[in-house]
């Protein structure tokens, strides 16, 4: 295959699908009166359904690839505890499927609730709880090693983490509520700032990145170079 169908082609389509979104944006009015201006907005509007289609057929080769993984993991395990993960990852798999496309409208120990919300509601929330609780005390150990005044950054961090546990400890808002005032200055000002600045930096960013990927000079989406 030429170098035109694995570079060039690609980098004109990208270019192209770029440069009508970004048009639709710009040179597209509440009160569309002329026919290109419509044209532009249906053609953008199908580029966007396009990318919607192909992020989901993503999703599904995503399940038939991991599908693929654990099958031949299954098949080369020699014990049932080596197996035991990629099993309940199908059965797990498989329920919210059917549950989510075929299942019924509700079950009958939760009238008021459809299955996939059930599902969502008492089988994700509390295993997402249970996880980020058992990295609680990762997290401790993190910011026992983090929380060490030996530069003038680490001190900083030392003084605002602290304030912020007494801003959630109750004692410390019933007996020192200059915490309570000391906290919310500091998100108020210095961290909306320093977010702020943050934001506009990863704007920057993203808009050399597009403007790069739009003229070709980004070319990491086509994978390695000849």
């Amino acid at each position: 295959m030429s170098v035109l169908y694995r570079r060039h082609i690609p980098l004109a389509i990208t270019f192209i699908c770029g440069l009508i979104i970004l048009l639709q944006f710009f040179f597209v009015p509440a009160n569309i009166t002329e026919p290109w201006q419509s044209s532009l907005q249906y053609y953008g509007v199908t580029l966007t359904n396009w990318a919607n289609l192909l992020a989901n057929f993503i999703i599904g080769f995503g399940v038939v690839n991991i599908s693929l993984i654990h099958a031949r993991r299954i098949m080369r395990a020699k014990s049932w505890v080596d197996k035991f993960y990629s099993i309940w990852l199908f059965i797990v798999m498989a329920a919210f499927i059917v549950v989510g496309l075929f299942g019924y409208p509700r079950m009958w120990w939760t009238p008021l609730a459809a299955n996939w919300d059930w599902l969502q509601l008492y089988v994700l929330t509390p295993l997402d709880a249970t996880v980020y609780a058992s990295l609680v005390f990762y997290m401790a150990s993190g910011c026992y090693r983090a929380f060490r005044a030996r530069t003038l950054e680490g001190a900083a961090l030392l003084v605002v983490g602290f304030l912020s546990i007494m801003y959630k400890t109750p004692l410390f808002q019933a007996y020192a509520p200059w915490v309570i005032k000391t906290i919310d200055w500091i998100a108020k000002y210095p961290a909306v700032g320093a977010y702020r600045g943050i934001q506009v930096s990863a704007a920057l960013g993203a808009i050399l990145l597009g403007i790069r990927t739009l003229i070709g000079v980004e070319t990491g989406y086509l994978g390695r170079r000849d």
